[in-house]
């Protein structure tokens, strides 16, 4: 996403808890909000939860009005953000291969901070990797692992143009892992120290040797949002994955990641080793 550019995930997570904010200032519940509006309790959830898909401009005045706001700056703000929200991303052009609220979340983020166990970082993946990682995959229908290797592409250009700050860090179980035959391995492992070298990007190896760790637990991603935006971890699992902003949760995440950067290779020991490792494949 262009520097400038919003996303309207990001928005609608905004809005939302906007909206709940202002509630709570004005000493109202979510069930005495639906009995005044005649909604049902579940669409104050929905609305709160940013689980609203195409926030009505209606339904918002209405909310502002009955929470009292009549500062005309504030209500053109929010009635922005519901605008932006009911834009589409670039992204829905791939709605088949994605899903969920990740990657809206990832075309606003700051900076992400990612660990990875058995694979490698789909920012940080060739496109010779990435395909032959999505072919792997025998949950996608046929003809989908090309729109895959093209939506990373896409995605790609925010770290290609400087516009987010990228920390990686790689159980070394995905380095070794010949995904893509011996060619496209020694590729990727050249393209992960190209990657290492760029101002906004950090790789490390978690090694072997270094044993117990603090993500045992598993590979993760924490979004870091400038503003009042709250940061975002984000686990995957086999269907849309888990969100999390609560700020305990978020700095839980926050510690672990500490840990494996302290257990993990320097950024400039992480270069030698996939050089190293490269040119064996030669």
């Amino acid at each position: 996403m262009a520097n400038g550019e919003h996303s309207p995930t990001v928005r609608l997570r905004r809005l939302s808890r906007q909206l709940k904010e202002l509630r709570e200032l004005s000493g109202f519940t979510a069930e005495h909000v639906a009995s005044r509006l005649e909604w049902a309790q579940s669409k104050i959830s929905r609305i709160e939860g940013a689980q609203w898909k195409r926030p009505s401009l209606r339904d918002v005045r209405d909310l502002l009005d009955l929470y009292g706001v009549d500062d005309e700056a504030r209500r053109e703000e929010l009635l922005a953000l519901a605008k932006q929200s009911r834009e589409r991303g670039w992204w829905e052009k791939y709605r088949e291969v994605i899903t969920g609220e990740f990657v809206g979340l990832e075309a606003e983020a700051h900076g992400i901070r990612t660990f990875q166990t058995t694979r490698l970082p789909g920012l940080l993946q060739t496109p010779d990797y990435a395909l032959a990682m999505s072919r792997a995959d025998v949950t996608r229908e046929f003809g989908q692992a090309e729109k895959i290797q093209e939506s990373k592409g896409r995605r790609q250009r925010r770290i290609h143009d400087q516009h987010l700050d990228y920390w990686a860090i790689i159980d070394e179980a995905a380095i070794v892992r010949p995904v893509g035959g011996t060619e496209v391995h020694r590729a990727q492992l050249e393209a992960l120290v190209e990657w290492n070298r760029k101002p906004n990007v950090t790789v490390q190896i978690l090694p072997f040797d270094a044993g117990e760790h603090a993500g045992m637990g598993g590979p993760f991603v924490i979004l870091d949002f400038a503003g009042t935006d709250p940061d975002v971890v984000y686990i995957e699992t086999d269907s849309d994955g888990l969100y999390l902003d609560h700020a305990d949760q978020v700095e839980r995440y926050n510690r672990i990641f500490n840990g494996l950067h302290a257990k993990s290779l320097h950024p400039d020991v992480t270069d030698a080793y996939l050089a190293e490792r490269a040119k064996q494949l030669r």
